[in-house]
């Protein structure tokens, strides 16, 4: 072991018993716990005051208005009109998309009744 740089000894002391304390040897850099700074979280130190926090952030880009000329479309709605082949861009695909449905209904119901 490499040789410690001074440590502070506390001699050892008599209890009442009349048994002996070890004496305790201290490093140097040693702070005890009791004068330790308390732990303080991010959100209440000084230093983040210049800074805004997540909630604020958070705020700030719901209050953001989606760019214009795009309408928001969900998720699911996104990958059914992936798979449907429906530009999302086009103001009418909803509704195109209905009456393909319900003239592929009528075309499929005529085929049926042709067949009988």
């Amino acid at each position: 072991m490499p040789p410690k740089d001074n440590p502070q000894v506390i001699p050892g002391t008599r209890r009442a018993d009349g048994t002996f304390r070890k004496p305790r040897r201290i490093r140097p850099g040693y702070v005890p716990p009791e004068e330790r700074p308390k732990y303080t979280p991010p959100s209440q130190r000084g230093s983040s005051e210049n800074q805004p926090r997540k909630d604020q952030q958070r705020a700030q880009k719901s209050d953001a208005q989606p760019a214009k000329g795009k309408k928001y479309i969900p998720p699911f709605a996104r990958k059914r009109m992936e798979q449907a082949d429906i530009p999302d861009d086009s103001p009418l695909s909803l509704t195109q998309s209905l009456e393909k449905l319900s003239i592929d209904d009528d075309i499929k119901a005529s085929k049926k009744d042709a067949e009988k």
